[in-house]
């Protein structure tokens, strides 16, 4: 997904019919992150613009009920961390390990086993909200950078939670914020990743999403937690590999 389809493309908190993402091409690569995002795997929603059908399916279920419900302000938070998480800066597929865990009625986003074997470089972890006008894209890293790069090779590729100096604006136009030692209260248990997350105002996000990149470099993999979080296997009902670009949803 492009930053800038993202930043051109104000969403709402209705249905696609009713904000006009169909009528551009970087609308609809939105638009398919959106429901991917979303939706459960096995639901799909299909619009026409000027007699060209599409259709675009979920995966992820972060919040099934839009389909028949306007967003919520904590389901909106739950949409953007992943919008965000799938924007890529580059023309290069990047396949990525998304895991994370709020409060309350959303579900949490784990790894498999294997998953959590190959995918142990904790790249960052995502949070905002990019509905309406005045968007808010915001990133803190997992590992530090120079550690993640020596463990992966698509470390480089994922520079939009890379600022030159913490809060500084990335190549993304997001707002990146360091370490998420630094800003986050705790990481999850049983997905290791960094949730209740602070903005540069000091107010907190219950939806946050980490992303995991491939080790398959040198360095050697950073603690992933205790042995009880290391040894969790939980696994959602959605696989959870992605690509960082659109490809074939349409």
């Amino acid at each position: 997904l492009s930053a800038n389809a993202l930043s051109a493309n104000a969403l709402s908190a209705n249905a696609l019919s009713a904000n006009g993402l169909l009528d551009t091409a970087d609308g609809r690569a939105v638009a398919a992150y959106l429901v991917r995002c979303a939706l459960d795997e096995g639901t799909s929603i299909s619009g026409e613009i000027d007699g060209v059908p599409y259709i675009f399916h979920g995966l992820l279920g972060l919040v099934p009920q839009w389909e028949q419900a306007e967003l919520v302000d904590e389901a909106k938070q739950w949409i953007s961390a992943c919008l965000l998480a799938h924007v890529n800066a580059f023309e290069i597929s990047v396949p990525i390990s998304v895991r994370g865990a709020g409060s309350g009625e959303y579900d949490v986003v784990n790894a498999g086993e294997q998953e959590r074997i190959d995918y142990r470089v904790y790249e960052a972890t995502f949070f905002g909200n990019v509905f309406g006008d005045d968007q808010e894209m915001l990133a803190c890293w997992g590992d530090q950078p120079s550690q993640a790069r020596t463990m992966s090779s698509a470390r480089d590729l994922r520079i939009c939670s890379d600022p030159a100096a913490p809060g500084n604006t990335t190549e993304c136009g997001f707002v990146g914020l360091g370490m998420c030692s630094e800003v986050c209260d705790e990481r999850h248990p049983g997905t290791g990743a960094w949730r209740f997350c602070a903005g540069p105002q000091g107010d907190q996000y219950n939806a946050t999403l980490g992303i995991w990149l491939r080790n398959d470099g040198t360095g050697e993999s950073p603690e992933d937690g205790d042995e009880a979080q290391r040894n969790q296997t939980e696994n959602s009902p959605h696989p959870q590999i992605h690509d960082a670009l659109v490809n074939d949803f349409f």
